[in-house]
C-alpha cells in the first residue's frame, strides 16, 4: 500500500490506478521521480516524465544548483591543481586547460 502523501502526489501528476499500483513495488523511486517532475521547470508533461523515469528503474538526477561548475581546486604543499569533481564550485583562471574527463 502506498503512503497517502505519495499517492496524492502521483494522482496530481495524472498517474492512473494501474500506474499507482505498480508504484507500490518501489514507492521511494516513484516519489523521487514525482518530486523531480514537480520541481523542474519547463517539463511539458510532468506526469509522463515521472512515469517514464520510474519505468526506467534509474534514480533521478537532480539539476545542479546555480554556480556549479564541476571543477574543484586541490591545494598541495606548494601549489595546486584543478580537477573534475561532482561537487565542485571553483572557477579555473582564464586560459587554464582542464584535463580530459575520464569515462566512468
Amino acid at each position: 500500500m502506498l503512503n497517502r502523501d505519495i499517492e496524492l502526489k502521483l494522482m496530481s501528476l495524472g498517474w492512473w490506478d494501474s500506474q499507482r499500483k505498480k508504484a507500490e513495488s518501489d514507492p521511494d523511486l516513484a516519489n523521487a521521480w514525482a518530486d523531480l517532475a514537480m520541481e523542474t521547470a519547463g517539463i511539458g508533461n510532468p506526469g509522463a516524465f515521472s512515469w517514464s523515469g520510474f519505468c526506467s528503474g534509474a534514480e533521478p538526477v537532480k539539476a545542479k544548483p546555480d554556480g556549479w561548475t564541476g571543477i574543484k581546486f586541490i591545494r598541495g604543499s606548494h601549489s595546486g591543481t584543478y580537477v573534475w569533481d561532482a561537487g565542485g564550485y571553483d572557477h579555473p583562471p582564464p586560459g587554464y586547460a582542464m584535463p580530459e574527463r575520464k569515462a566512468a
